[in-house]
């Protein structure tokens, strides 16, 4: 739609600049063509475009409204030929040369799209070029510097088609409808999407199962979610209980379109409820995409105070429940153009969105960035030609491996409108490998579910990927980090666990992890894990803050508690040394927990040094022997 918009334009400046010296008849014939084009009427302009030319062959401004219907009627190669026609007549015209050039790109011809590009360069050196009547203007300008970079991307032969794997999703889940913005479960079990039925204009959830990898037939979302309204570009959080989503116009709104949110309740799916005002504006909100723990989302707006049309902002739950004011994501991510259709995967640092202000091949196209471990974006990196074209793309949706992905698209040989497709993420766009794992929490000694606290986070930087309260729940978490996963439920001692898995083959494998809640009895106690230390040193490692933090809150949450910090250290220098170092270190908690609030009357510390009990045989052994242990008193 928008390049038919620009012909339009296009032919219309060239009926106003039309030269004198042409003949009237000529010239009469082409007005009239153009307002017959103007009204639809396609047949009457091209018999008067083709008098218009019969009448002066040396007229050249009725070719650039034949390339226009032609292309419009997508005769493209008759579309080629007006414009080859016109520059035999005119060589001059700068601006047809972006014109001819672009329909070249948009139809995969892009050897001779450079070759008429590169002309557009070369014209003004002509000795006849008159800039103030052949020039280009600088939009134009603009737009063919980011043609030639299009051009570029297209010659890409980084990934081959048939490594990419482009597939159409099929009939269980496309349509002669629009359907897009593709979601999941962490777990692959159901597929949620957007649907926009042309015949009454209604856009409602639907939903297909997964059964052995394939999608099945779709159904809409049973429950209150859909109404008489349009709702659509759904995030679904990981663990499949609530999913985000924009709505317009509502009674509830604070601007033309809001984030809301539903939660599901056995089969059936909740009433919206608005994300509130500090996230909501007055001005356009929507596109959330959800983190894996839940506490981050990312999400589009045009409110004041942006970088251009559309920007990406960011907004983090905080430990009451509410979200905080948003952030916008910086002029990294965001740029003059706009960014839209976000999608944060599930190890919290890579993220894809479109943009039109990027590089690319033209209309929205989709690009990939990461976070690094100072919270800074890498330069986004468009996905490619194979994905991206000269229309828009967007609502890219990534499986938890890394590996597959999905977007919309209204390509050619679709089943109508918008399709939702499938292909496969090259090496360099794929997000860090996940592992599944699955956290059961159980009575040590009665071997009984516990319903407890359960968190696993970052210990790098802190991020939470999950936090919940159940008795068993399902999570991932990226390899190549550092994490900690802590437990704590009424009557127990909490746990703490560490887990660090490089990137590797091995990657993306189920885990099943049974913690053993101990009992708060007197005389019981339990390994610290996720508190570090230096070689030969005792000052509090910055990774150590969240094993900190829920220490600290387990000995809020349980006044009556008294609790000793013990310190153990492997078997290597003396014993006096060990337990020197080991006292230090047991202080060193002791200290923090005083700090923040906990009374020195209910703690105390002592450094144990190197046990004769203990397996110090193994590198691996030593380093569990290094560590800090909580006992009741």
């Amino acid at each position: 739609m928008e390049k038919i918009k620009t012909l339009l334009i296009f032919a219309l400046s060239l009926i106003i600049s039309t030269a004198f010296g042409q003949n009237k008849k000529a010239e009469e014939c082409y007005v009239q063509a153009f307002k017959s084009y103007n009204i639809g009427d396609n047949d009457k302009a091209l018999s008067l475009l083709n008098k218009a030319i019969k009448k002066d062959p040396n007229f050249a401004k009725p070719y650039n409204l034949l390339a226009a219907i032609y292309e419009r009627d997508k005769q493209i190669d008759k579309a080629v030929e007006a414009y080859e026609n016109y520059i035999k007549i005119d060589s001059t015209y700068q601006s047809t040369y972006y014109y001819y050039a672009k329909i070249l790109l948009d139809n995969g011809r892009e050897k001779e799209a450079e070759r008429i590009a590169n002309k557009f360069f070369v014209v003004p050196n002509m000795r006849t070029f008159n800039a103030k009547k052949d020039g280009a203007s600088q939009n134009i300008q603009g737009k063919m510097s980011n043609l030639q970079t299009a051009i570029k991307m297209s010659k890409d032969e980084s990934q081959t088609e048939n490594e990419v794997g482009l597939k159409n999703l099929g009939p269980n889940v496309n349509t002669e409808a629009y359907e897009y913005w593709p979601g999941m479960t962490m777990d692959k079990k159901l597929f949620i999407f957007t649907r926009l039925k042309l015949s009454d204009k209604q856009e409602d959830f639907y939903y297909s199962d997964i059964i052995d990898g394939q999608v099945q037939p779709s159904r809409a979302l049973p429950g209150d979610i859909n109404t008489n309204d349009n709702e659509g570009t759904v995030a679904v959080h990981p663990n499949g209980s609530i999913i985000y989503y924009t709505v317009c116009n509502q009674p509830d709104g604070l601007g033309g379109c809001d984030l809301y949110y539903s939660k599901v309740s056995g089969a059936n799916w909740s009433p919206r409820e608005n994300l509130g005002k500090v996230v909501n504006t007055s001005s356009w909100d929507g596109q959330p995409t959800i983190s894996m723990g839940g506490n981050a989302l990312v999400f589009c707006s045009s409110r004041p105070g942006g970088y251009g049309g559309k920007d990406l902002y960011i907004t983090y739950k905080g430990d009451n429940g509410d979200w905080g004011k948003p952030k916008n994501l910086g002029p990294t991510i965001n740029t003059k153009g706009s960014e839209e259709a976000p999608f944060l995967h599930y190890d919290g640092a890579t993220l894809y969105f479109s943009s039109d202000g990027h590089d690319g091949l033209g209309g929205l196209d989709i690009f990939m960035s990461r976070l690094n471990e100072l919270g800074e974006w890498s330069t986004p990196k468009n996905i490619g030609k194979y994905i991206n074209s000269s229309n828009d793309e967007a609502g890219l949706y990534v499986e938890p491996e890394g590996k597959v992905a999905y977007f919309t698209s209204d390509r050619p040989g679709g089943y109508g409108g918008l399709d939702i497709y499938t292909f496969n993420l090259s090496e360099e766009l794929k997000p860090a490998p996940a592992n599944i794992i699955t956290v059961s929490l159980i009575d040590k000694t009665t071997k009984n579910p516990v319903i407890g606290k359960m968190i696993l986070t970052n210990l790098r930087n802190s991020r939470i990927i999950l936090d919940t309260t159940l008795s068993k729940a399902v999570t991932y978490y990226p390899s190549g980090g550092n994490y900690g996963l802590f437990a704590q439920a009424s009557g127990y001692l909490p746990f703490s666990q560490n887990y660090s898995k490089p990137i590797t083959e091995a990657s993306g494998l189920n885990e099943n992890i049974i913690i053993e809640l101990i009992p708060a009895n007197k005389g019981n106690s339990i390994v610290l894990e996720n508190i570090f230390f230096d070689f030969d040193k005792w000052d509090l490692k910055p990774e150590s803050q969240d094993a900190l933090a829920n220490l600290l809150k387990y000995l809020r949450n349980n006044s009556k508690i008294n609790v000793e910090i013990g310190g153990y250290t492997d078997n290597k220098g003396s014993q006096e040394y060990n337990k020197n170092l080991s006292d230090k270190r047991a202080r060193s908690v002791y200290d923090y927990l005083v700090k923040n609030g906990i009374s020195a009357s209910r703690l105390t510390s002592k450094g144990y040094g190197s046990l004769s009990t203990d397996d110090n045989s193994t590198e691996e052994k030593q380093a569990a022997n290094r560590r800090i242990e909580l006992k009741i008193n």
